[in-house]
């Protein structure tokens, strides 16, 4: 397909939606993808016989596109409203939150949600791929995963985390780095997965947690199409904590954890010993200033990068500034 060909790094909710509109626009399109999977932070971890969401944990919708691509995915039973009081968490005091939104997940995971983007397209995926390197020279963009060249081609989008992406532009494309560098901030989270035998003494299925190390707690297994066979929970640090405890030993930090969650509780509600506890790091999740758009386009090089570090941090803006510059480039294409 002359003239039309899109390399787009990055496999989660945001390069897979902008594979989808690039394709429905009759785009070639090839996805890279560094990870065994697709869904990037809108992931779920299995441990044993458990299992995680154990990155994004659930989405609102706000934007009549986003609730579009909601409904086909109710429709399909992809997703579904999480049912259960989502709380506030204050040194063992609970209280109500003081608005009331209905908060949806994937079925049975929330990674459900990029598998349902993904599967029209498997074949446009290359897994467990890392780009290491982008050029652009002879009006195309040229690949590299450790020295291995995979292809030319006419467009590039990256839609991996703001700092992944300022390295892989920051020579080739120098206004979209510099953009990013200026604008746009993220932070590290630790999450913890913990399994108990049987359900704990807590009156919530989520809480937004004060006065902790903790800013988030969730009972996983309370989801549509989780096991209910065990209570599964996961625990996220605030980024500030995680920032100053990244490089520490993850058997450290699930410990550290557990025992923050405890004390959030109270004594009132003593915690059994877990099954599991296990800490996952995200070195890049939470973004903490966001570009105040949903893309960066720079027309001259056919360069463009998006992420749910554009116009806000949650699922609906990741896929939204994956839409959006799809639609944006498939526009310019026909100028």
């Amino acid at each position: 397909m002359q003239g039309k060909k899109v390399a787009i790094i990055g496999a989660g909710i945001t390069g897979l939606s902008c594979a989808r509109r690039l394709l429905s626009h009759g785009f070639e399109v090839k996805i890279f993808e560094k990870s065994r999977g697709v869904s990037g932070r809108c992931a779920t971890r299995r441990i044993q016989d458990f299992s995680f969401d154990h990155g994004a944990q659930y989405f609102l919708i706000t934007d009549n596109d986003f609730k579009a691509f909601v409904d086909d995915l109710l429709k399909n039973k992809v997703v579904s409203e999480w049912e259960g009081p989502i709380q506030v968490l204050t040194n063992g005091a609970i209280r109500d939150t003081k608005t009331k939104v209905s908060r949806f997940v994937g079925v049975p995971s929330n990674s459900a949600i990029g598998k349902y983007l993904a599967n029209p397209i498997l074949q446009n995926i290359s897994l467990n791929t890392l780009i290491d390197s982008v050029e652009h020279k002879d009006q195309m963009w040229n690949l590299k995963s450790s020295d291995k060249h995979l292809g030319t081609y006419d467009y590039l989008v990256v839609s991996a985390p703001a700092p992944q992406t300022f390295d892989l532009l920051s020579k080739s494309a120098q206004p979209v780095a510099d953009e990013i560098k200026s604008q746009v901030k993220m932070l590290p989270c630790w999450s913890v997965l913990a399994a108990f035998s049987k359900p704990q003494n807590i009156p919530f299925v989520g809480a937004f947690v004060h006065d902790s190390a903790l800013n988030w707690v969730a009972r996983n297994s309370s989801k549509e199409g989780r096991s209910k066979s065990n209570d599964c929970w996961v625990l996220h640090a605030t980024p500030e904590w995680s920032e100053l405890h990244l490089e520490e030993d993850p058997k450290d930090i699930a410990n550290a954890l557990f025992s923050a969650f405890q004390l959030a509780l109270g004594p009132d509600r003593k915690l059994d010993d877990p099954l599991v506890v296990v800490a996952h790091r995200w070195r890049f999740s939470i973004t903490t200033q966001s570009l105040p758009k949903r893309f960066l386009y720079l027309p001259e090089l056919k360069v463009g990068a998006c992420g749910d570090w554009c116009g806000g941090q949650t699922i609906e803006a990741a896929f939204l500034s994956g839409w959006s510059l799809g639609d944006h480039i498939a526009s310019l294409s026909k100028l």
